[in-house]
């Protein structure tokens, strides 16, 4: 129960909001304040569009963090020999599920999409999309295929594979043929073996540098399409080991490393926003045409 004290105090507030003028509405935490009748909060949390995401590349360790996070369609474009450079044409604002109303909730991943149809509808030549692992899923995957746009991205450490072409049955063996082989052998498996490993010279983050690789055409269920995966061992580093995935299996394997390490233009793209631009969180994608990105 309020003590004296607390009621006098209530009594001086109320009466300096009268004095002041009538107060804004009460409005719920992290809800947009377009269209209300007060003025948005353009501090704190009440930003429209804020929430809390989880920042997988917050050191010393990752968290949760409270700000905006932004989905970002950047070309990637070739500046001399060795130098790319990201230019971003097209943002998105992902918000929360508690924050949207009825109806207008969107994954990153269905405003990436979004932004892929409206990247073909723009340019109908061959697109080559530069993405993050958490974008090499059916839900970007599967409408970038459906608009001729091939995907190089990295795998998952834990993703299982399977062989393309199913083995011949033996006469007389009952059940339905199986559409695919049999599970391939896991990755940190097969980035364990000798055999299959080539020496081959890669330029990527701006130097030429010396890598052990190795690729495998495989079914990945995942996605429901044949995919190449590219596995890099560092010669000076045992340890440092890469998984990398495209779904152009015509790419080799040296073309895929160096195609995935154009991403990083993205990467510096972001820390730019994040140190002059203030913006919170951001999750972006690559697009690079073929003759530019390769």
């Amino acid at each position: 129960m309020p003590n004296n004290r607390h009621r006098r105090l209530r009594r001086r507030t109320d009466s300096v909001s009268a004095r002041s003028g009538p107060a804004s509405p009460k409005r719920r935490r992290g809800h947009p304040a377009a269209g209300r009748s007060s003025a948005p909060c353009t501090t704190g949390r009440g930003i429209f569009g804020t929430g809390i995401h989880f920042d997988h590349t917050a050191r010393p360790r990752a968290g949760y963090i409270w700000g905006h996070n932004w989905v970002v369609l950047a070309a990637v474009v070739q500046v001399g020999s060795l130098a790319y450079l990201a230019l971003p044409f097209w943002v998105a604002l992902y918000r929360p599920r508690k924050t949207c109303p009825r109806g207008e909730f969107r994954t990153r991943h269905e405003l990436a999409a979004q932004g892929l149809r409206l990247v073909r509808g723009w340019f109908s030549g061959p697109i080559r999309l530069l993405a993050d692992g958490a974008y090499a899923n059916k839900s970007v995957a599967g409408p970038a295929r459906e608009l001729g746009i091939t995907l190089v991205s990295r795998l998952r450490a834990d993703a299982r594979l399977r062989e393309v072409t199913p083995r011949k049955q033996p006469k007389g063996k009952r059940g339905r043929k199986p559409k695919h082989g049999p599970w391939l052998p896991r990755l940190s498996r097969l980035a364990r073996q000798r055999s299959g490993f080539r020496t081959a010279k890669v330029a990527i983050y701006g130097k030429t540098v010396t890598l052990r690789l190795r690729e495998v055409v495989a079914w990945w269920p995942a996605l429901s399409c044949a995919v190449k995966v590219v596995i890099t061992r560092d010669p000076n580093r045992p340890k440092r080991v890469a998984y990398l995935m495209t779904t152009a299996l015509a790419l080799t394997a040296v073309e895929v490393v160096e195609a995935f390490s154009h991403r990083w233009t993205i990467e510096m793209c972001q820390s730019y926003c994040l140190h002059c631009h203030r913006f919170y969180d951001v999750a972006g994608l690559g697009l690079g045409r073929v003759n530019s990105a390769a």
